[in-house]
């Protein structure tokens, strides 16, 4: 595809040099400005209109987040926050922040944000595409209405901040296998990785996609594309075989929810 159109904003001259140079051999991407200041900023983003927006958060005149809410929602590019400071990590999840890099970063920590880049970026240029197709406008603001009726339903997660060894990174919520209750926490488990975070059970399961997860327990929420096998109990309940080899208890309250995510009876 065309070079992403990228532009760096930081208030040390430094920190933006080692971007340029890092990019500057990477032929899929091309840096079309640097900014100083949040107000240069503003500008460059109307005037440019980058694709890619490497975003520092503590500058002299504006911080990087009221940078983000001068910037028409039409022409604001795919944003990832790079910073020496690791607090900012939910308030840049909450404006959908694609990455939060932490500096110094490492070579493949920073060639992990440009795949995630360029994935976006081509999935912004298809909706493009798609918008511009005669009569598509109005099909999507049409489907988007809710019924007469029906209230709108709180939008599901589709990333997770992790803090993990002095990095934070973003995960997507479709690659977790299971999420397990513990205490005033949850811990999260991809393969043979888990993290901690603070949520409880409630909110995990109010946060994620219902058409993907199903909370089978008290204690555990799963991913059903991750089942392996189930094997009955007494009294109506289960084992659920994870592919990652993990053996969960699918309790008698929960079975239904279960079955109507797997569209099928147990």
């Amino acid at each position: 595809m065309d070079a992403i159109r990228t532009l760096i904003v930081d208030d040390e001259r430094l920190a933006r040099r080692n971007l340029r140079l890092r990019l500057q051999d990477i032929p899929d991407f091309r840096v079309v400005g640097e900014c100083a200041t949040g107000r240069e900023a503003i500008a460059a983003v109307t005037e440019q209109r980058p694709e890619l927006l490497f975003l520092d958060i503590r500058m002299p005149d504006m911080d990087g987040f009221a940078v983000l809410e001068q910037i028409e929602a039409e022409v604001l590019p795919v944003v990832v926050f790079v910073t020496a400071f690791d607090r900012f990590a939910l308030e840049a999840f909450r404006v959908h922040a694609l990455d939060y890099l932490l500096k110094p970063f490492e070579d493949d920590r920073f060639a992990e944000t440009l795949q995630a880049c360029r994935q976006r970026v081509a999935e912004s240029r298809s909706l493009d595409r798609g918008c511009a197709a005669p009569g598509h406008a109005a099909e999507t603001s049409s489907a988007s209405l809710p019924r007469p009726g029906e209230s709108p339903r709180n939008p599901c997660l589709d990333r997770l901040v992790i803090k993990s060894q002095g990095r934070v990174f973003f995960m997507k919520i479709t690659s977790l296998d299971w999420v397990e209750a513990f205490g005033n926490y949850v811990s999260v488990h991809a393969g043979d990785k888990s993290w901690l975070l603070r949520r409880t059970m409630q909110e995990m399961e109010d946060a994620v996609d219902p058409r993907v997860f199903c909370r089978i327990s008290r204690s555990a929420i799963v991913n059903p594309d991750r089942i392996r096998e189930l094997i009955p109990l007494a009294r109506g309940e289960h084992f659920v075989c994870l592919t990652s080899g993990r053996e969960l208890k699918l309790t008698r309250g929960y079975r239904e929810k279960l079955e109507a995510r797997l569209g099928d009876r147990l």
